[in-house]
Order: C-alpha cells, then sequence, then structure tokens
C-alpha cells in the first residue's frame, strides 16, 4: 500500500544553485555587518547629512543695523528721478589742477571726479579720462603708500549710500573673490593695456558684490567664473554701478586698485590611510564566522540519513 506521504528528496547542496544560493545569503549577511561597522565613522555620518538638510534663504544684515538694501528697488528709485546723463567732454574741458587741501591722495585731481554718475553703466565719453587718471595714480605709486593713505575699512552699505562722500577716496575693503577676468583696456594716454576684473563678496555683506578693476594680480592668482579666494584690496573708489546680472540689472559699488593682498589658501595635505581598527576587523570576522557555522549545521542536519522504523538494518557485507 503506497504511503499517504509524499517521499522528499533532500536538497543536493553540491549543485551549482544551491551554492549560489548560500553564496549570496553569506554575502548579503557579511555586508549588513560591514555596513553595522561603517555606521561609527565620522565621515560617513557626515556624507548622510546633507540629504537631511533644508535649503534656508538667511537675509544678509549691514554691520550699521539699517535694513537690508535691495539694489534692484534703488535703481528703480532712481530711474524715477529721470536722471538724464551728461553730455560728451573734451579733456581741455576738465579742471586738472592738482588737490592742495589734502582731502585726497597725493595726485588726484578733484577736477575729474564731477564727472562720474552714479546708477549708471561706465559712459566712455564722460568717464574715460577719470577712470584712466585714477589708474595712473596707482600706476606710479606702491602698494605700501597706497595702503598708508588709506581711509581704512569700508562696508558694502558705507559705499552704496554714500558714494559722493567716498568718491575719489583710498579705501580698503576684505572678502571672498568669486569672479576674475581681464578686460583689455582701450586706447589712453596713461598707458594703461587692461585690468582684471574681481567681483568681491565682502564679508560685511556676503550676498551683494564689490567689483574691483585691479591693475595687477599677485602670481598664481586663479582666473575664472566659479573661484572662491579669499583678499584684501586698497583703492578708489570710484562709483555706483549699474551691470547685467544675469537676466536682471544689478548695482555694485566699483572699486579701482593696483593690486590685491591674497590670502593664498596652505596646499591640501594628502589623506592618510585609515588607521586599522581591531574592533571592526572582530565584527567582520566573527559575523563571517557565524555564518559559517550556521550554512554548515544546516547543510548537516538537511542530508543527514535516518533509517526508518520498520526498515531492517542492513547486514555488513563479508
Amino acid at each position: 500500500m503506497p504511503d499517504s506521504k509524499k517521499l522528499t528528496r533532500p536538497r543536493n547542496y553540491l549543485a551549482r544553485r544551491e551554492q549560489k544560493r548560500l553564496l549570496m545569503l553569506v554575502l548579503g549577511l557579511g555586508l549588513v555587518i560591514v555596513m553595522m561597522s561603517e555606521v561609527r565613522n565620522p565621515k560617513m555620518i557626515a556624507s548622510l547629512s546633507i540629504f537631511f538638510d533644508s535649503d534656508q534663504e538667511q537675509e544678509a544684515e549691514s554691520t550699521d543695523g539699517q535694513p537690508r538694501i535691495d539694489p534692484r528697488e534703488h535703481l528703480q528709485a532712481q530711474r524715477r528721478k529721470s536722471e538724464i546723463p551728461g553730455t560728451f567732454i573734451s579733456p581741455a574741458e576738465i579742471d586738472d589742477s592738482v588737490d592742495e587741501s589734502g582731502e585726497y591722495f597725493d595726485g588726484v585731481r578733484p577736477g575729474y571726479l564731477p564727472f562720474i554718475k552714479d546708477d549708471l553703466p561706465l559712459r566712455s565719453g564722460e568717464e574715460h579720462e577719470p577712470w584712466f587718471h585714477l589708474l595712473q595714480v596707482l600706476n606710479e605709486n606702491t602698494e605700501e603708500d597706497l595702503q598708508e593713505g588709506s581711509t581704512g575699512r569700508a562696508t558694502w552699505a558705507q559705499l552704496f549710500r554714500q558714494s559722493k562722500e567716498y568718491r575719489g577716496e583710498l579705501v580698503t575693503i576684505a572678502g571672498t573673490v568669486r569672479r576674475a577676468h581681464y578686460i583689455k583696456a582701450p586706447r589712453n594716454n596713461a598707458n594703461i593695456e587692461g585690468t582684471n576684473q574681481l567681483w568681491v563678496f565682502p564679508e560685511d555683506n556676503p550676498s551683494e558684490p564689490i567689483v574691483v578693476n585691479s591693475l595687477y594680480l599677485p602670481e598664481g592668482f586663479p582666473m575664472g567664473m566659479t573661484i572662491a579666494e579669499e583678499a584684501t584690496i586698497t583703492g578708489f573708489f570710484f562709483k555706483r554701478w549699474v551691470h547685467e546680472a544675469g537676466d536682471d540689472v544689478g548695482v555694485s559699488p566699483l572699486i579701482l586698485s593696483r593690486t590685491i593682498h591674497w590670502k593664498k589658501k596652505p596646499p591640501k595635505p594628502a589623506e592618510a590611510p585609515a588607521a586599522f581598527d581591531p574592533v571592526d576587523m572582530l565584527y567582520v570576522f566573527g559575523g563571517a564566522l557565524l555564518v559559517c557555522i550556521v550554512v554548515v549545521l544546516r547543510v548537516y542536519y538537511q542530508t543527514r540519513r535516518t533509517p526508518k522504523p520498520d526498515e531492517p538494518p542492513v547486514a555488513p557485507v563479508k
């Protein structure tokens, strides 16, 4: 009479399919153990934290406690005043007498300054002579003399709000240079071939730039549109300058300088290899050993055969 119970064949753990299955089981458990040990690594936690940081907009404030200035709103207000640009002037119409009052740096001729107009782009006619006059003064003096003649540190808000008071004055700013490119100069009597235009985001207002046109740059200073270099700059404040800002229009303080003082970043030290942690290795080897024991025991109990109760013992062969 046939047995009602189905006879099941034991698994053949020597078959390729079963070996792959056991191998995947061992590798999966080993991967879990390794990940558990890596969670203790601070670098891993720091790299995962970027997925949980929320974007928060920080509103920049001026150091004098006054509300932040929006250049676009300021420019719109100036446009409503319907300021009419001046007409073209020739060098003969400029009072080029030297300042004897001591109000300006030695060599600056105040007669050039009234032709500089705020809240407008650079004007090739009226502002050509004042522009190259101040560059010539910078070129004829040493950087040490210019620093000694500086009126001191000036903030973005001071230059923006008090442009007439600072025009033609030597000021000092500090911040992060994020853009730098060379601009060739038109023909001029000062024999200036060109300037390096820098977009400096000052320490007191890192959301709005101060534009600097510098005659010289330190050796090795990087150029480009995505740099981030700390610098201190002394130069003549020129005007509140209107410029393109993407699809919008921006208004920024504009400074002319001889050079800049670059706070060069030290070279990054080579990363040392990760230190050997005996505890982590103990976790790995212990987990692997445990997996091996479990697999061996399972194979042993599933492959051993026990004689049935009604089956006679097999006689040994003589």
